[in-house]
């Protein structure tokens, strides 16, 4: 028995559920890691990199439209948030919302010029 499961598991720092449901995720227990990570992003003040973990995971179940909602809740915790502004680029291009996705990765470019997946993506490709 570990630490964690003497107090039933319930912790109020997001970083401790975060990884938790990493571990969760590993396991293949997607229901409870989302459980967890949507806990860790509604922790006051909130948590921008637990919403978009949660995001990364349902996307990987094939639920875009549900990863793009919690992306947006990433943004309204950390409007600045450079990788959030490329994970909606990077959802909304999986979308087929080309123009939207181009404004997104144009926006995560404005926050951090630096961000190696943003400078990488390919901007030869045409946007309709």
């Amino acid at each position: 028995m570990g630490f964690m499961d003497l107090f039933g598991g319930r912790s109020s720092n997001p970083e401790a559920l975060c990884e938790r449901a990493r571990q969760h995720s590993e396991a293949g227990e997607t229901d409870q890691a989302l459980e967890l990570l949507q806990r860790a992003a509604r922790i006051p003040p909130g948590s921008a990199d637990a919403w978009l973990q949660r995001a990364a995971l349902l996307d990987g179940l094939g639920r875009p439209e549900a990863a793009l909602a919690d992306i947006e809740a990433a943004l309204r915790v950390d409007p600045r948030s450079a990788m959030a502004r490329f994970a909606q680029g990077c959802t909304l291009a999986e979308l087929g919302q080309h123009a939207e996705a181009l404004r997104a990765y144009e926006a995560a470019l404005r926050e951090d010029g630096t961000q190696a997946p943003v400078a990488q993506t390919d901007r030869s490709k045409k946007v309709t």
